[in-house]
């Protein structure tokens, strides 16, 4: 009952049947089925590549060491040694 009563879904869907009725004539149908499941092969290629990409293993980076952070005084005693050498 939308489509009877708004305007502009009456319109959309007069170009659409039209849009059918020429595309039916013309004999269109097979290449624009043809077309459609190229795209949506794509679409579904390009997605999984993605989606892989995505939920693979990162790879890890070599570990970083934690400095403490009383790091003066050990490097105040080091120094000590070397002036004592």
């Amino acid at each position: 009952m939308a489509v009877l009563f708004n305007p502009l879904y009456f319109t959309f869907l007069l170009i659409a049947l039209a849009s059918a009725y020429a595309i039916v004539q013309l004999g269109l149908v097979g290449p624009l089925y043809q077309v459609s499941r190229t795209i949506a092969g794509e679409l579904q290629r390009q997605a999984t590549t993605r989606l892989r990409e995505h939920f693979s293993e990162p790879v890890l980076a070599q570990p970083v060491r934690a400095r403490s952070l009383s790091t003066q005084p050990e490097n105040d005693d080091r120094e000590e040694e070397l002036r004592t050498l």
